[in-house]
């Protein structure tokens, strides 16, 4: 379970589909079901054969997807709770950005320090 939920509520927690902001599973019941409609398997039940691919394959499946999700930003749903993060976060680095330290910087410390 993660340490840091974008959701709220009692005996719940965020559904994996992050359908919407309002989903979340609910723990009260012998079945884990979601208030958006989706239980935790019903991808696995609606596509079986994913269940049948080695890890391996799982993975390159995962990157898939991903890369898909990629491609298309702009269907990817995003909470109100992740953009105020991602501006609180925003606001933190424009006020203090001696903080911070660039990819490139970070990257040649990391490379710097090889033998």
């Amino acid at each position: 379970m993660a340490s840091f939920s974008l959701f709220s509520g009692q005996n719940s927690e965020p559904c994996a589909g992050a359908h919407n902001e309002n989903c979340q599973k609910d723990k009260t019941g012998g079945c884990e079901t979601t208030t958006c409609g989706y239980s935790s398997a019903m991808i696995l039940e609606k596509f079986p054969e994913v269940q049948q691919l080695s890890a391996s394959e799982k993975l390159i499946f995962v990157s898939e997807l991903w890369n898909d999700l990629e491609a298309h930003p702009s269907e990817v749903p995003v909470s109100r709770e992740i953009i105020a993060e991602l501006d609180r976060r925003m606001e933190h680095f424009r006020q203090h950005p001696d903080e911070f330290t660039t990819w490139e910087a970070a990257k040649g410390r990391i490379l710097g320090s090889r033998p």
